[in-house]
């Protein structure tokens, strides 16, 4: 049966795929069991700092730990260039 866990860490493939350009932002959305605020307390990826794949999927792994769904995803995007 299932777990409701992610690929252990180092795991191939990766949870998320990287732009290599700056963090425009970091949203949680569809969180319903979780609240929002308790999310980004784990989540140690910020806006301006270059994505980073690693970071990323150990933010991934943090939220997991929470209790999220195992539907929760990453999905980096590019910055909005003014």
């Amino acid at each position: 049966m299932a777990q409701n866990t992610p690929p252990a860490h180092g795991s191939s493939p990766a949870l998320v795929h990287v732009p290599e350009e700056p963090i425009a932002s970091v949203e949680v959305e569809g969180n319903k069991t979780v609240p929002t605020d308790q999310i980004l307390e784990v989540v140690s990826t910020k806006p301006g700092e270059t994505a980073d794949e690693e970071k990323l999927n150990r933010d991934v792994h943090s939220i997991y730990d929470l209790g999220f769904s195992p539907m929760s995803k990453s999905t980096p995007s590019k910055t909005k260039r003014a």
